[in-house]
């Protein structure tokens, strides 16, 4: 699966629009701010060079989780140098965005989930994406850059179809898999459900 989808420009704005701010961090050398315009819009911001950009609109059910948004920076990740996240706990689970900057224009590099690491499986000195959901029974996802793309893959799912593949056995609930990643071995452990009563669980690892 590729990611993200088609989205939207930063649209260059005026600082007097803003209204509020709810919360700012400067990075290198831009700042980015959450605010309310004289609108009642509540918006995302981008400052460099004393210019206003607006990143994105938050709608009505991302209005009710504003304050808790967080913003941080980042390197290597993702094919990309220097960046920065932005974080909002929705409540149910905590929305990541990572946007990347480029020759001092940021656009969005992708989106993750809750438990968000960034990892270098492959040594290469530059980090992929490993998160979890709790909320899933530890779904396991790895986003990686290939040909200037984000791809996202299905840790457990993959696993899923490799026991089928491997072993003949069909696990139609993804719930009987667990995945976490273990960082000592930088490799994914899994281990089933009972999938039959004589064959107990299978258990493993999956490097990257």
């Amino acid at each position: 699966m590729i990611i993200p989808p088609e989205l939207r420009s930063a649209a260059e704005k005026e600082r007097t629009q803003i209204k509020k701010v709810i919360k700012e961090k400067a990075i290198d050398d831009y700042i980015v701010i959450a605010y309310e315009d004289f609108s009642g819009e509540y918006c995302l911001g981008y400052i460099r060079d004393d210019v206003l950009y607006c990143l994105d609109y938050f709608n009505i059910e991302k209005k009710r989780f504003f304050n808790s948004i967080t913003f941080s920076p980042f390197e290597n990740v993702l094919g990309t140098e220097k960046g920065f996240v932005v974080g909002l706990n929705m409540g149910k689970y905590v929305q990541y965005t990572y946007y990347g900057v480029y020759n001092g224009v940021p656009k969005v590099l992708t989106y993750c989930l809750d438990n968000v690491k960034g990892i270098d499986l492959n040594n290469d000195g530059m980090k992929e994406i490993v998160y979890t959901r709790e909320a899933t029974f530890a779904t396991a996802a790895i986003q990686v850059i290939r040909g200037g793309s984000v791809y996202q893959c299905n840790v457990r799912e993959d696993i899923v179809n490799k026991i089928h593949s491997l072993k003949g056995i069909s696990l139609d609930y993804l719930n009987c898999i667990e995945v976490l990643y273990d960082e000592e071995k930088n490799a994914f452990k899994f281990s089933t459900g009972p999938v039959k009563r004589e064959e107990g669980y299978i258990q493993g690892y999956v490097i990257w």
